[in-house]
């Protein structure tokens, strides 16, 4: 079974305990997990690093994580602490919808 779970609108470190128990529990719950970064357009390091443990952790469970639409806040930060090439960032072509 998939799930998608798609990020409010701020990925901060005041939302950073409820981001890692809603991911866990989605992650937990399915076999694949998409996260669509879409609708975020505020995003910090703490966002950053509960995405690192959720990647980590769906590597161990043998599970598959996509993290698709990143907005533009996702994608500055993540292209400033050089994640890109590490977290499982899934480009859509133009016209595609999931």
């Amino acid at each position: 079974m998939s799930s998608t779970i798609k990020l409010d609108e701020e990925c901060t470190i005041y939302q950073a305990a409820q981001l890692r128990q809603q991911l866990a529990d989605a992650l937990m719950a399915s076999d694949s997990l998409t996260v669509d970064l879409s609708a975020v357009g505020e995003m910090d390091s703490s966002a950053a690093q509960v995405l690192l443990w959720l990647h980590s952790e769906a590597t161990r469970l043998q599970k598959t994580l996509a993290l698709v639409q990143l907005s533009a806040a996702a994608r500055e930060l993540f292209t400033m602490l050089g994640l890109l090439i590490y977290l499982p960032i899934v480009e859509e072509e133009a016209g595609h919808e999931s």
